[in-house]
């Protein structure tokens, strides 16, 4: 059945297609609450899309308006090469206050553990991949992370091939009218 998942997932025909499939593969181990995001880049002021399954609407909510900026997931990941757990990070990552606010509100939120991984794609795209058991399920530890893996880079690798260069230009766009603007004029 997971190889079945993952054809499933390499041949979606759309963005909700490849978020249903892949939710429903991860579920079928024991991650029953994903989020995508995307795209993830330095600068954490750059709005993040984020599309959630079963994480509390009240994250993602607040996340888009307070906490984008103090999310050191994405950045703890860069630092990995594969998944990671967000409620064990590196040794290596020394949390800003307002980072460790952030980790606080996970908990609180009842998002406490998980597990996430970076996604390369075409055209220098990167996305992330979190996901998380029930609050009252299995500990995250015990899941597929090889599965994991697979569902998070099938997942995205589809959505470039979908997107194909549309989002390059997309993103041309969005640079030219956001930043050109305040660059002076020699």
């Amino acid at each position: 059945p997971m190889l079945g998942h993952l054809r499933h997932i390499v041949r979606s025909r759309t963005v909700e297609d490849i978020f249903d499939r892949s939710v429903a593969a991860l579920r079928e181990i024991g991650l029953t609450r994903v989020y995508f995001q995307g795209p993830i880049g330095s600068d954490r002021s750059l709005t993040r899309n984020t599309a959630s399954f079963g994480f509390p609407e009240t994250w993602q909510k607040s996340y888009e308006l307070n906490w984008q900026v103090h999310d050191p997931i994405p950045d703890a990941a860069s630092r990995i090469g594969g998944p990671l757990y967000w409620h064990r990070l590196p040794s290596s990552v020394s949390l800003s206050e307002n980072e460790l606010a952030y980790m606080e509100f996970l908990r609180e939120m009842q998002m406490g553990q998980g597990i996430c991984m970076l996604q390369y794609g075409n055209v220098s795209r990167v996305g992330l991949i979190a996901a998380s058991t029930d609050p009252d399920g299995p500990e995250v530890e015990s899941i597929d992370r090889e599965f994991f893996q697979f569902v998070g880079m099938s997942s995205f690798m589809r959505f470039c091939q979908l997107l194909g260069f549309s989002g390059f230009s997309e993103m041309q766009k969005m640079f030219r009218e956001t930043y050109a603007q305040k660059w002076p004029d020699y």
